[in-house]
């Protein structure tokens, strides 16, 4: 049986201590991450309506040109203009520049700030969550810190998925011919949300109990690291003079206490004697 002092302390670093179901709620948590961290603010929906002319014809100044562009695609902090390609199809060079709302036609309202809100905390919450997870391939979480850290990934979803919320914006709602469609940005938070709503669930359902190790090197593979490194110092020469010097060492404390005992032995029986 392993008592406490044997088992390594939770703040050592040893090699995957949860086993491989831990790498399951880290991997779909930095995927989630890298997700919601690949728009960059002025494509997360496209719009189409009057509201496209009437914008454009403030930033070109041709009316001609500004009704016959078919949408604009928004995002949280600015707008891009399609282009036509060569096969007069629209689309959108997303290595252009965002240009900035006109606050006439553009009314942030409570939805577009609230939605912008819960998108960065969601951003926040959830990298921190899944840049904490990868340290259980590490260290060993207790049932607590695990549980709680799944309760942040579920808040990170939520609020990722709360960020739909500009949908019901005043651009989007109080004209009826204007149509929002999704767009990249809005289709990568459902992709970072579901990733990290899994995760949270992985979490929540079970908790990887640590592999029990020992410093003597009983049970698991980092343990059989540490003891092939022991014999490998024991068979160098050098490890082998330290053995050796270790082992006579031993063997004349053996020796001195072998010829305590026998005096001991001796004394007893002189007074038993007398």
């Amino acid at each position: 049986m392993i008592n406490d002092n044997d088992q390594i302390p939770r703040t050592t670093c040893t090699c995957n201590p949860h086993g491989f179901y831990s790498l399951i709620p880290a991997t779909l948590s930095f995927a989630a991450w890298v997700a919601s961290l690949s728009q960059d603010g002025c494509d997360f929906a496209s719009i189409s309506g009057p509201i496209v002319s009437e914008i454009l014809l403030t930033t070109t100044g041709d009316a001609e040109d500004s009704n016959s562009v078919p949408y604009l695609e928004f995002g949280f902090n600015g707008y891009r203009i399609p282009q036509v390609g060569e096969e007069e199809e629209w689309y959108i060079d997303y290595t252009s520049n965002c240009h900035d709302y006109e606050e006439i036609f553009v009314k942030r309202d409570i939805y577009w700030d609230l939605s912008r809100i819960l998108s960065f905390l969601s951003l926040v919450l959830g990298g921190g969550g899944a840049i904490f997870l990868w340290f259980s391939t590490c260290f060993i979480f207790s049932p607590a810190t695990w549980r709680w850290t799944g309760y942040e990934i579920l808040v990170a979803a939520m609020l990722q998925l709360g960020s739909f919320l500009w949908f019901n914006t005043a651009v989007c709602q109080d004209d009826p011919d204007n149509v929002c469609r999704l767009r990249f940005g809005s289709k990568s938070d459902i992709v970072a949300g579901t990733l990290w709503l899994v995760s949270a669930t992985v979490m929540l359902m079970k908790y990887p109990s640590p592999r029990i190790k020992s410093v003597a090197g009983r049970g698991d593979d980092c343990n059989d690291k540490v003891q092939r490194n022991v014999q490998h110092k024991a068979t160098s020469p050098r490890g082998v003079d330290n053995f050796d010097d270790n082992l006579g060492r031993h063997e004349n404390k053996i020796s001195d206490n072998s010829d305590e005992s026998r005096e001991t032995r001796t004394t007893e029986g002189e007074l038993n004697i007398v």
